[in-house]
């Protein structure tokens, strides 16, 4: 999984879950401006894809390389793309795919790389799992994910910044400059 399919290339035949965390990169350095009053921000960014599916081929290797091996939490992705896939809630739904298409392999005695991914996706739709991009499966992922942050702590609180509603905002503990980042804007690889 590339950039390309968080933002552009979102709907996949092979969908096997769905993705939405923002793409995050913690600032690499903290410079103080020449008079001092001021602390600049380097190299960090926070951008909001839409929501996007999860392709079946990003947790299979390529059957030359290896047979019979799913891999959840460090799927095929570039850096970009593994700053958003990277959390518990992508994970339990990969987790989910995964585990059904291991039952579904060895029971029709095929590799994981030969499983029938419309089979896989009639069972995670039983299943209850959201994966494809379509009106009941946001209304589900939605739920989803209100539960599940009802629990965490608000991101950027605490002594090191906070961040606003309106787009987002990072301000120094200085209380000088502000980063601003919109999903308008292209993140450099």
């Amino acid at each position: 999984m590339t950039q390309r399919d968080l933002f552009k290339d979102i709907v996949k035949p092979d969908s096997i879950a769905l993705g939405c965390f923002p793409v995050d990169s913690h600032v690499v350095r903290r410079l103080a401006t020449p008079d001092g009053k001021e602390v600049v921000n380097e190299g960090g960014f926070l951008v909001i894809p839409p929501i996007y599916e999860i392709q079946y081929r990003a947790l299979v290797p390529k059957a030359a390389e290896c047979d019979n091996l799913l891999v959840t939490s460090a799927l095929s992705s570039s850096r970009v793309a593994c700053n958003s896939l990277r959390v518990e809630p992508t994970w339990m739904m990969l987790g989910e795919a995964a585990g059904i298409a291991a039952a579904m392999a060895q029971k029709d005695k095929k590799t994981v790389q030969r499983v029938n991914v419309s089979g896989l996706q009639k069972r995670l739709q039983e299943a209850g799992v959201p994966f494809k991009n379509h009106e009941g499966s946001l209304a589900l992922f939605s739920a989803l994910l209100e539960s599940l942050t009802q629990f965490a702590a608000p991101v950027g609180s605490g002594p090191r910044g906070e961040l606003g509603v309106e787009g987002v905002k990072r301000k120094s503990r200085a209380g000088g400059g502000v980063d601003k980042v919109n999903s308008e804007q292209s993140i450099a690889p």
